[in-house]
């Protein structure tokens, strides 16, 4: 007899604090730069940048001076910088955006209704990072802001059997860069309404939370969260932290993204086309052996002042006056990007080349 299936549509979205999007997005790489082909390419824009970029019209919204919003009518697009998303040996993906982890009530609607501004979800599930192991002594909790455990069938999940449905270092993949090398790091910024749908058996559907203080008859919780039972969903994140290379604290924020959800490890599959809108201006930064020594953009001006531009470290709480302060990341390494003379930026491109060793 065929096992009955129940559809599951995950959708999730992110609005950062003063965010020019309301679901905002990153595609990232990471690559090697091998042989000479990539100085080759930033030999000839340093002789011509006009190849660099052409102005383009879109629906960008611009973060003007005053703090108001403008309709910015052009941006700097370029091939040459799209291209560099070929750079990726070491990673490539893309997905929704968050601070440093993920954490459940970023992603969790019953806390916080943003997260799905267009109710595109189903209601048949929660996450599998509501599990807390560490928050209670050997007991898996719900996570600390509530508190509770994880029930299927109405019944305890035994302690050591967690790990079949939450493991911390499955869920959160830390993306690395090697020490020695040479690499480029590359980020676009671009709408992403994280969208996911599947069929999924329904003796799948058998998860629950019980409060931490419920009473248990015959091993059966008798006071649950939810009315009927759910299917657990595991989110699929990778987590980026490079505060061990030199000067790139300075320009990049920890952070990660989500860009998959599971059940019980078989994947939900993502729906691009319902995902993507509009595509912003990306961030470029070349690594010699653990040291950041020079980024290129497509922005149209520099990062300050400038508050929509995370995952990039153009913010920091000033606790004396307790509000933002925005930093200049422009002058923290050499930049080539449209808002540097022409000379700066083939001086800056030179530079590059004779670190790289390929000048």
């Amino acid at each position: 007899m065929k096992e009955e299936l129940e559809e599951v549509i995950v959708a999730r979205s992110c609005e950062p604090e003063d965010s020019h999007s309301k679901y905002l997005g990153v595609e990232v790489s990471i690559g090697t730069l091998e042989g000479s082909a990539f100085a080759e390419d930033l030999k000839r824009i340093a002789l011509n940048e006009d190849n660099l970029w052409q102005k383009e019209k879109t629906g960008f919204i611009e973060l003007l001076s005053d703090g108001s919003e403008g309709e910015g009518e052009e941006m700097y697009v370029s091939r040459f910088l799209d291209d560099l998303f070929n750079y990726n040996d070491i990673y490539h993906n893309n997905g929704l955006v968050f601070f440093e982890e993920i954490l459940t009530d970023e992603i969790e609607i019953n806390i916080n209704s943003s997260v799905d501004r267009e109710k595109r979800s189903t209601e048949n599930f929660i996450f599998s990072t509501d599990i807390n192991t560490g928050f209670g002594e050997g007991e898996n909790y719900l996570g600390s802001y509530e508190g509770g455990q994880l029930l299927f069938d109405n019944k305890r999940i035994k302690d050591n059997n967690i790990k079949e449905y939450y493991d911390y270092d499955k869920v959160f993949n830390n993306v690395k860069i090697p020490e020695k090398g040479n690499y480029i790091l590359n980020i676009k910024f671009q709408d992403c309404y994280f969208t996911a749908s599947g069929l999924v058996e329904k003796s799948k559907k058998g998860f629950n939370f019980c409060e931490e203080d419920a009473i248990f008859n015959n091993g059966i919780c008798e006071s649950t969260n939810y009315e009927d039972n759910k299917f657990l969903i595991t989110p699929e994140i990778d987590k980026f932290s490079y505060f061990h290379i030199k000067n790139l604290d300075n320009v990049l924020c920890e952070f990660s993204i989500l860009h998959g959800v599971n059940v019980e490890g078989k994947e939900l599959k993502r729906n691009l086309n319902q995902e993507q809108n509009l595509e912003y201006y990306s961030v470029h930064l070349i690594i010699k052996d653990n040291v950041l020594i020079g980024g290129l953009t497509n922005k149209n001006n520099s990062f300050t002042p400038c508050s929509y531009c995370f995952p990039l470290n153009t913010v920091e709480w000033d606790s004396q006056s307790r509000k933002n302060k925005y930093l200049d990341i422009s002058s923290s390494i050499g930049w080539v990007a449209p808002w540097e003379e022409k000379s700066k930026n083939s001086a800056t491109i030179k530079d590059l080349l004779n670190l790289l060793r390929h000048y």
